[in-house]
């Protein structure tokens, strides 16, 4: 038999108290006779020998409950497998060892850790000849390196001084789990499992533990951590929008805590980029069990962009003094992406000229407010969207240059020059949506803006609209929806759950719609599908080739070009990108390249 905390057995001359209380409570009486007593005498003679059996046996009991609550709490236990010559059991011993940063805390010149390492050490040494250890960090690191089993005690105790402090928290439910993985390593039928931390409130078994204690068996745990500490720290430090943009001040927000004997006149800095903050320097007083919300501003300059942020790091430090004894958790680092917020350009009939005071707004005024919302950007987002308003005649290509998304909406009929900046932009990349909205002519569009494929709609326009505006006092109205499926895809990409996405497209209802004449545009293609030559191209750039010996077939389904490309054995290969160019032909002999290219489908066959 062993005893897990023989400390405890020292209690057991607590057994001999019962029996000292009842030597103490014996009277010693004094013999006087009296004549009428000596007839009770028989009757007492008769009563005291039950009494002094009663006497005995409450004696026993009482001494018998002293002893076994003395054992309970020395834990005594019986090894699975019992040498035969009763000598100590070689043991698997599963060491889990609280590497978290509040062990990095210094009552005096050693840390908690330091102290976890040396009790380790100690507790490997006294392990009986045969046993085998299993050493397991709390909080991994990619540093650590270490062997599943140790059968060398030597070389246990050198991997238990390899262990770093890790700055973050620990929880006991991780470590037990990896100790049950750790259990099954060695093949010593004698396990034990002992945790050596400072059983801090995140390391109790109070976070979801229990149902691991089965699998470890017997377990010790060894507290190293003072009972009463002095320690602030930054509990929190983040940046409020989540990114930083130079048009207006970046907000930090930190919680500092401390607890234990009060500290007076704390420092704490804000740091960017290795530099001070200026005017952000504060002086604070901390209690015990005190909660500090801090928010600290900075002005970024030098801005990133949208697809490449520049990534600034930020740091927020408390000052240090002798009351101060974990210096590892007073200051945090976040690194912060600065972009430059994108421009979207909005055009229609009002542009910049729009009077909210007399309620004249431009039709794009709706989509402006959702991109500038708070429901858009997110809770606690900033919303990095730099509005352009333009007239569709004060349109010009500086506006167009940085813009990644151009917004037209009310526009009766655009200006030639319009047309002509908008079709560059977007042959370079440029995104443009186009909403008819008030005063919008289909007619006048079809003119300037198709040009036989060759301006920015994607098809002609038919002159007469769909639905009709409801009159005044009209009961019976009929709207008109989106269709998801016509436009989720490559036209529209919503980065957010399916559900979400069905309640953003329902939201908008309109009564007006125009219509497009797809017929046209196939008309278009029938004449592409009909021309006699094809352009040469130049794949790999090594040699010419005609791209009608490449192709197939051709076949028009609805509204896709479907294209059978034969793969030839010899020469240059054509690709789907060769295809594209030979597509795109000359403006004077079809003018729909463009919507080809959009819907186009290629497949490869060998002939």
């Amino acid at each position: 038999m062993d005893f897990a905390s023989g400390v405890f057995l020292a209690a057991l001359a607590a057994g001999a108290g019962p029996t000292i209380i009842h030597l103490l409570n014996r009277r010693r009486r004094r013999t006087v006779y009296w004549g009428p007593m000596e007839l009770l005498r028989e009757v007492a003679r008769r009563s005291r020998r039950a009494l002094q059996i009663r006497d005995v046996l409450l004696l026993v009991l009482r001494t018998i409950v002293v002893i076994l609550f003395v054992l309970a709490m020395a834990r005594p236990y019986w090894s699975s497998s019992p040498a035969d010559n009763g000598e100590p059991t070689a043991t698997h011993a599963v060491i889990v060892v609280d590497n978290s940063l509040s062990m990095g805390y210094k009552p005096l010149d050693k840390s908690l850790l330091d102290t976890a390492k040396a009790r380790t050490a100690q507790f490997i040494r006294s392990l009986p000849e045969g046993s085998e250890v299993s050493i397991i960090p709390l909080c991994g690191y990619s540093r650590w390196h270490a062997r599943d089993v140790y059968t060398i005690m030597k070389d246990a105790a050198e991997a238990v001084n390899q262990i770093e402090l890790v700055d973050r928290s620990g929880s006991l439910r991780e470590g037990l789990a990896q100790a049950v993985t750790a259990r099954s390593a060695s093949h010593l039928p004698t396990k034990r499992t002992v945790f050596v931390g400072d059983a801090q409130g995140r390391t109790r078994l109070l976070d979801g533990a229990e149902a691991y204690l089965e699998g470890v068996g017997d377990l010790q745990i060894v507290q190293v951590g003072p009972t009463e500490r002095t320690n602030s720290w930054v509990a929190d430090f983040r940046l409020v929008h989540g990114i930083a943009d130079t048009d207006s001040p970046a907000v930090f927000r930190a919680v500092i805590r401390h607890e234990g004997k009060p500290r007076r006149n704390v420092q704490v800095t804000l740091t960017i980029d290795g530099v001070e903050a200026p005017d952000q320097e504060r002086t604070v007083d901390l209690v015990s069990g005190h909660e500090l919300w801090m928010d600290f501003t900075h002005h970024f300059r030098v801005p990133g962009t949208s697809a490449e942020p520049l990534f600034v790091p930020a740091t927020l430090k408390l000052s240090t003094d002798h009351l101060d004894h974990l210096v590892e958790d007073d200051s945090r680092t976040l690194i912060v992406p600065v972009v430059a917020r994108t421009p979207v350009v909005f055009v229609d009939q009002h542009g910049p000229n729009e009077l909210p005071d007399q309620n004249m707004f431009g039709e794009t005024a709706r989509a402006r407010r959702l991109l500038n919302s708070r429901a858009y950007a997110g809770p606690g987002r900033k919303a990095l969207v730099r509005q352009v308003l333009r007239t569709i005649d004060r349109l010009t290509r500086e506006d167009l240059k940085d813009a990644r998304l151009v917004v037209i909406g009310g526009v009766t009929s655009p200006a030639p020059q319009a047309v002509t900046l908008l079709r560059e932009y977007v042959e370079q990349g440029g995104n443009l949506f186009i909403g008819a909205g008030e005063g919008f002519d289909p007619v006048q569009w079809t003119e300037a803006a198709w040009k036989d494929g060759a301006g920015i709609l994607p098809a002609p326009l038919k002159k007469d609209l769909l639905g009709q505006v409801p009159r005044p006092g009209q009961r019976e109205v009929s709207s008109f929806g989106l269709d998801k499926q016509s436009i989720v895809g490559q036209a529209l990409y919503l980065d957010t759950t399916p559900e979400e996405a069905d309640k953003i497209l329902a939201r908008p209802k309109f009564f007006r719609a125009v219509v497009a004449d797809v017929q046209a545009a196939r008309e278009g293609i029938e004449r592409l599908m009909a021309a006699s030559s094809w352009p040469i191209v130049r794949p790999g750039k090594e040699k010419e080739i005609d791209v009608r010996k490449a192709i197939d077939t051709l076949s028009l389904e609805g509204d896709q070009l479907r294209v059978r490309v034969i793969k030839m054995d010899k020469g240059p290969e054509i690709g789907p990108r060769d295809i594209m160019q030979a597509l795109d032909l000359k403006e004077d002999a079809i003018g729909a390249g463009r919507w080809v290219r959009d819907r186009v489908e290629l497949t490869s066959e060998k002939p």
